[in-house]
């Protein structure tokens, strides 16, 4: 199982790796990230993808943010 977990952690990490200019580019609208990784019956991992969320405009720290609002 470890070397299971060690195969995700190392994908996950390759995945947003990738997105790091994204990530990088008006980090106070990120929203959230999304990784997703597709495994085969034997553990491997077969692909791998990560999705970076936005908000429309930047979230401060010090105004709640609710559901739903825009």
């Amino acid at each position: 199982m470890t070397d299971l977990t060690e195969r995700l952690q190392a994908a996950a990490g390759a995945a947003i790796a990738d997105e790091r200019p994204s990530l990088a580019h008006e980090p106070a609208r990120l929203r959230g990230i999304t990784v997703e990784l597709r495994i085969a019956n034997n553990g491997a991992v077969i692909e791998g993808g990560c999705w970076v969320e936005r908000a429309t405009r930047p979230i401060r720290g010090d105004r709640p943010t609710s559901a739903g609002s825009a």
